[in-house]
């Protein structure tokens, strides 16, 4: 089952019922606009194999309750840009294998390139 079809049914199961008139199905336009604008369910990853997969633009919530962002590895002069950071200055230099504590949720997850 695709993500559009998931949430169709997510929203099919709220029972969303029209008091005058006939039946109208409203789940797959409103899932298909839901989808459209970028919408996906948060899931969860438990292994440093799935956090290596991630693409970059990515953004995790761990267990311990900081948020990372994969970013694009990059080496600008003398230094290198890091490949996961932290808004409180934490950060995994690229090519490093990232120890998060698990379980942890993907809120957004970037564009593959």
């Amino acid at each position: 089952m695709s993500e559009r079809d998931e949430l169709a049914e997510d929203i099919r199961g709220l029972g969303i019922t029209v008091i005058d008139g006939p039946p109208v199905d409203l789940t797959e336009p409103l899932a298909q606009h839901l989808h459209n604008l970028g919408y996906r369910k948060p899931r969860t990853i438990t292994t440093t194999e799935e956090v290596a997969e991630l693409p970059v633009g990515t953004v995790v919530l761990m267990a311990n309750g900081r948020v990372w962002q994969r970013n694009e590895p990059s080496v600008s002069g003398l230094f290198q840009i890091h490949a996961w950071t932290c808004p409180d200055g934490g950060f995994v230099r690229e090519g490093n294998v990232p120890r998060f504590p698990f379980p942890a949720t993907v809120l957004h997850e970037g564009s593959a390139s």
